[in-house]
């Protein structure tokens, strides 16, 4: 800002020295007073003198100074409304209104073509990220500040590692800010180059976890189903012994069925404990495998989820440290007029 205010000062030391030099002139052209109205040619032809009473007429000198006219020149008028229009631009910046500070400061870029007000537009842009959080907003912030570093590394003792930091920062938003969309509609990204190794592990991860789930969901069901074929064997089995114990009657165990009915239920009773003993033990390997399956799957997605919660946190806490760390001072804004 104090290059603001020794430019402020030089266009008032510029307007004071147009007006010294323009005024003293003005002045000198108007102490010369007209000329009398006599004509001295024809009274010295005549040889006669003035009358008693009759007094030459004399015009007395104004004490009325012109007004002096200031023209500035069309560069100089540029320069300052290139200075007025970062001035409006840095009020505005204060404020918070960013689109009219962008527009402030790209009017004075136009009539300067200072390269530090690039910086400005880029800074402004991505302060407004912070307002709107549209991932444009970072991308023309970026631009703004690649064309301010490529242009100052044309000029000595510039340290490019301020905007390399800013650039980065910048960087890791827009990555964040991608991921967050990609999370939230998920598209299917095809990258040019082909998806990274760690992209390809985090694929393959994903699909093992998925595999886990349903696999285990599937055997789960089956077991249960296999346990319910168990106890329908056993219920059976304990039909089939009621009614064998009901078939006799008296002490001596007189069997009131006939010998096929008899055969019948004795037959049904050895095939239905067969099936139950055989579903009971099949449901008690294959439930315990698909629940533990299931549970595996849903703790691997959870801890799926949680890391990739935390990536995403920890790159919002880099980004939020990167740009603490390259915020620039007095308000973030720079010119030179």
């Amino acid at each position: 800002m104090s290059a603001v205010g020794g430019s402020r000062a030089s266009v008032w030391v510029a307007t004071a020295a147009l007006l010294a030099v323009g005024l003293p002139r003005a002045a000198t052209a108007g102490s010369a007073g007209p000329t009398p109205v006599e004509d001295d040619a024809a009274a010295e032809d005549d040889g006669a003198e003035p009358a008693e009473g009759e007094a030459a007429e004399e015009t007395e000198p104004s004490d009325a100074l012109p007004t002096a006219e200031l023209v500035l020149d069309p560069e100089e008028a540029d320069r300052q409304n290139a200075q007025q229009a970062y001035r409006d631009g840095s009020d505005l910046y204060e404020l918070g209104k960013y689109p009219e500070a962008i527009e402030r400061f790209q009017r004075a870029w136009e009539l300067s073509k200072q390269v530090l007000l690039l910086f400005n537009i880029g800074q402004a842009y991505w302060k407004w990220y912070d307002v709107e959080p549209d991932v444009d907003h970072l991308r023309q912030a970026a631009v703004f500040f690649r064309n301010y570093d490529k242009r100052m590394r044309l000029s000595e003792g510039y340290d490019p590692t301020e905007i390399d930091n800013i650039l980065k920062a910048i960087d890791a938003q827009i990555e964040v800010h991608e991921r967050k969309e990609a999370e939230a509609n998920r598209p299917v990204i095809v990258q040019p180059g082909g998806p990274t190794e760690d992209e390809l592990a985090w694929a393959q991860r994903r699909r093992t976890t998925k595999g886990l789930i349903i696999s285990g969901t599937t055997i789960t069901v089956l077991g249960g189903l296999t346990l319910a074929t168990g106890v329908a064997g056993l219920l059976s089995r304990l039909t089939y012994r009621v009614l064998l114990d009901n078939s006799t009657s008296g002490d001596g165990g007189i069997n009131l069925a006939s010998a096929d009915e008899d055969a019948r239920r004795r037959h049904g009773y050895l095939v239905s404990g067969q099936i139950a003993f055989g579903a009971l033990v099949a449901a008690a390997v294959v439930v315990p495998l698909g629940v533990g399956l299931r549970v595996a799957g849903a703790v691997r997605e959870k801890k799926d989820r949680q890391q990739a919660r935390e990536r995403d946190q920890e790159r919002e806490r880099n980004a939020q440290k990167a740009k603490v760390a390259v915020e620039p001072t007095l308000g973030g804004l720079r010119v030179r007029f």
